[in-house]
């Protein structure tokens, strides 16, 4: 497949591809997770702090930017 193969020719590694897949998946919750944030704070009555709603929907975009710039920044120095 042509979109599996680096600039040199050689097809990716296995590890390669299956890190795109985690990054790509972690991009889109860190969005759906953004957008649950935008629900359960602003309301149509204003914004509403200190819900659990709310509270939860931070923590899980905060787990979710984590993981995602842990992966992003070590995905070119080859370091763990």
């Amino acid at each position: 497949m042509l979109i599996l193969k680096k600039k040199s020719g050689k097809p990716a590694s296995p590890y390669a591809v299956l890190r795109g897949v985690v990054v790509f998946l972690l991009l889109l919750t860190s969005l759906a997770a953004m957008m649950g944030v935008m629900n359960t704070i602003f309301t149509p009555r204003g914004p509403m702090y200190g819900s659990s709603g709310a509270s939860l929907a931070l923590i899980a975009f905060a787990i979710n930017i984590a993981f995602l710039s842990k992966l992003l920044c070590c995905s070119g120095c080859g370091k763990k």
